[in-house]
């Protein structure tokens, strides 16, 4: 089944509370993987993998309009100085994510006489829950 991208939710952790950043126009989800070689003399002419090692690491990077000033000057805090914030993903068929994320990218985006975006990069840092 296919899903919009608009039907991605990503909120933040204020005071012990998930608030909604804003609206998604569009976004992009990345599971990354490093393999560990574990090729040897008795492999042959195929390369074997060491199963369950390497790192494992989920980038998002997400397009829309904030909710409210709030969550914009949050996010503007957590890209300005560098930390790290738990954010909860959520998708349109009822599956989430939760993890901490560090930003590493920010942008404002706007024309003259029409609405503001904003695209934010979130790379994760530690464990990350899926249910």
């Amino acid at each position: 089944m296919l899903y919009s991208g608009s039907q991605l939710l990503v909120s933040i952790e204020i005071n012990d509370d998930w608030q909604i950043i804003g609206g998604m126009r569009s976004t992009k989800f990345s599971l990354n993987n490093s393999l560990v070689d574990s090729s040897n003399i008795s492999s042959g002419i195929w390369r074997e993998l060491l199963i369950g090692s390497g790192l494992r690491s989920i980038d998002i990077t997400v397009t829309g309009s904030f909710a409210n000033s709030e969550a914009e000057q949050k996010i503007r805090s957590l890209a300005l100085t560098g930390k790290i914030a738990k954010f909860q993903i959520s998708f349109a068929s009822g599956e989430s994510l939760i993890s901490k994320f560090q930003i590493h990218f920010y942008e404002r985006i706007g024309n003259m006489g029409e609405e503001e975006h904003y695209a934010i990069g979130l790379a994760s840092s530690g464990e990350v829950q899926y249910s």
